[in-house]
C-alpha cells in the first residue's frame, strides 16, 4: 500500500518593500514616517546580514559565469495578530489534507478542470490529459506511478485583509503552492534577519514597531501590552526529516540488503534557475541532519540520464558522474 507523508510548511512571507514603505492608514491611527528612521545604515546592516547568511540568488551572465547577489527581502518585520498567526498555522494540516484528496479525487477534477477550463486553456488541458493517463487509465503507462508513494510539501501564503479602516484584520489566502513550494532556506534565514534587525536596533525602532503592533492589533481584541518578537521558523529541520521519512519509505520498498548503492533523493531543477541557494540549503542540511545525498538534475537531462525498472519501478540514474 502507498503512504503519503506531508509537511505542513509556514511561511510567514514578506513581500520585498522599498525605502518608502509606510504604515496604512486607520480612523485611530495615522501613518508612520519612515523618512524619520536610519534607513541607509539599517538596510546596509541587513544587506551585510543577509551575505553572510546566505540570503541570495544567483545570477549567471552570457558566459555562464555565476555570481550571487542579495535577495528581495523586506528590510523590516511587519506585525501579525499571535491568533491571527495560530489560526493560519492550523489550517496546514486540512488543507494538506484537502490537496491530497483533491489529486486522488478524478471524477472531481474532471468535472472541476474538463470542459470550458480545459477547452479554453490548452496548458490545463495537457494537465488533466496527461493525470488522466497516469493515473486512471488502466495499462502499463501508469502502473508504477498510482503505487507511489508521496511526500507532499506545500507553502501556503497569506495577508492580512480587512473589510475596511475600523475593520478587523483577518488572514486570507493568496495561494497554495506544491510544486513551486520554495524559499524554505532564504525564509528561515528572512526570520533570523528580522530577528536580529528588531533587537540590534531596538531603540531605532522602538516607535516603528509599536505603531506597527498596534496597527495589527486594531479591532483584533488582542492586547498590544504582550512580549512580541519574530517566530523562529524551523523549516530547516522540518523539511529535511520530510524528506529522510520519504527516503527511508523508498528504501525500505525497493532497497534490499545486498545493495551495492545508497537511493539518493532527486532534485529536479529547470534549466539556468537562480533559486540554488536555496535549494542548496536543503540539500546541505539533509546531508548532515540524516546522510542522505541530493542529485540535481534539469528535466531536460532527466529524459536521457534517468531509467525505470520495468520490474519494480525503481528509478535509476544510468550516469551518475553527468549528474551534480
Amino acid at each position: 500500500t502507498s503512504k503519503s507523508f506531508f509537511f505542513s510548511l509556514f511561511i510567514s512571507f514578506q513581500h520585498p518593500v522599498a525605502h518608502s514603505l509606510a504604515t496604512p492608514t486607520t480612523n485611530n491611527y495615522s501613518p508612520f514616517d519612515m523618512t524619520s528612521l536610519p534607513l541607509e545604515k539599517l538596510a546596509n546592516h541587513a544587506s551585510s546580514y543577509a551575505s553572510a547568511h546566505g540570503i541570495q540568488v544567483e545570477r549567471r551572465n552570457d558566459d555562464g559565469v555565476s555570481s550571487y547577489e542579495c535577495a528581495p527581502i523586506s528590510l523590516l518585520p511587519n506585525a501579525y495578530p499571535r491568533s491571527a498567526f495560530q489560526h493560519a498555522k492550523s489550517l496546514a494540516k486540512p488543507y494538506n489534507d484537502l490537496v491530497d484528496r483533491v489529486s486522488r479525487d478524478s471524477e472531481f477534477l474532471q468535472k472541476a478542470l474538463g470542459g470550458g477550463v480545459s477547452d479554453n486553456d490548452p496548458y490545463t488541458a495537457k494537465l488533466l490529459e496527461l493525470y488522466n493517463k497516469i493515473y486512471v487509465d488502466d495499462g502499463d503507462y501508469g502502473k508504477f506511478a498510482q503505487i507511489a508513494d508521496r511526500l507532499g510539501i506545500h507553502r501556503s501564503d497569506y495577508m492580512l485583509t480587512s473589510d475596511g479602516p475600523d475593520g478587523k484584520h483577518e488572514p486570507k489566502q493568496v495561494e497554495l503552492n506544491t510544486v513551486a513550494s520554495s524559499f524554505a532556506g532564504l525564509s528561515a534565514n528572512v526570520a533570523d534577519l528580522h530577528r536580529h534587525m528588531t533587537k540590534r536596533y531596538k531603540d531605532d525602532l522602538k516607535e516603528f514597531l509599536e505603531s506597527n503592533k498596534k496597527l495589527a492589533a486594531h479591532n483584533y481584541g488582542e492586547s498590544t501590552d504582550e512580549e512580541d518578537g519574530v517566530p523562529v521558523n524551523p523549516t530547516m529541520t522540518c523539511l529535511p526529516q520530510a524528506f529522510n521519512a520519504a527516503h527511508e519509505q523508498y528504501k525500505s520498498r525497493f532497497v534490499s540488503a545486498d545493495s551495492k548503492s545508497a537511493p539518493v533523493v532527486l532534485f529536479v531543477v529547470q534549466d539556468g534557475e537562480t533559486n540554488t541557494v536555496d535549494q542548496r540549503m536543503l540539500e546541505f542540511a539533509l546531508f548532515d541532519n540524516h546522510g542522505v545525498n541530493v542529485v540535481r538534475m534539469s528535466l531536460t537531462a532527466a529524459h536521457t540520464q534517468l531509467e525505470v525498472d520495468e520490474t519494480t519501478g525503481a528509478l535509476y540514474i544510468v550516469d551518475p558522474n553527468d549528474s551534480t
